[in-house]
């Protein structure tokens, strides 16, 4: 059985840096945080939780990505608001196979304050993209707290993208 292993090096920055622009960029996600300090976040299962986000369309913008794929999978619209989409950096992912060969990609990142409360979302994954498979479906949507984010995404704490947001004193 062929295994693969990835490799994630975090970059801060306010846009994509010019050594890394020919590099694809596989996902977006947004951190959107709410007026009530809550996070979105979303799961296929109800186990596995994430940011909401996924993979750009042809054509796509970043910006375009994040919106679509807020709507879609948190019920939520950023149309009104989404000139407050930061950038605030990515990831730089380094696939490597065991026959030796590596394929590098890009995952981004951007930083949402909305002034809402988060229980007055109307949060739903049903707008999600019914063409994908159903294991890759995001099925479940809730606002969490900080500390709540990190008992369900136990990689969250020490992440690059976690670090910069609490160095900002964002979160």
């Amino acid at each position: 059985m062929k295994m693969s292993k990835f490799t994630m090096n975090w970059v801060t920055a306010e846009a994509v840096r010019e050594g890394d622009q020919q590099l694809p960029i596989r996902q977006i996600y947004v951190w959107y945080l709410t007026s009530d300090k809550n996070f979105l976040l979303v799961s296929k299962d109800g186990e596995n939780w994430q940011l909401p986000g996924g993979k750009p369309d042809a054509g796509e913008s970043f910006v375009e990505t994040a919106v679509r794929e807020m709507k879609e999978e948190t019920g939520v619209s950023i149309d009104d608001i989404v000139s407050g989409l930061k950038f605030f950096g990515y990831y730089l992912v380094i696939k490597q196979e065991d026959d030796g060969s590596e394929t590098k990609f890009l995952q981004i990142r951007f930083y949402l304050h909305a002034d809402v409360a988060s229980d007055i979302l109307n949060l739903s994954a049903k707008g999600e993209d019914t063409v994908q498979v159903a294991e890759d479906q995001i099925m479940h949507v809730r606002a969490v707290t900080t500390n709540e984010a990190k008992n369900l995404i136990p990689w969250l704490a020490v992440s690059g993208e976690y670090k910069e947001l609490e160095a900002q004193g964002l979160i």
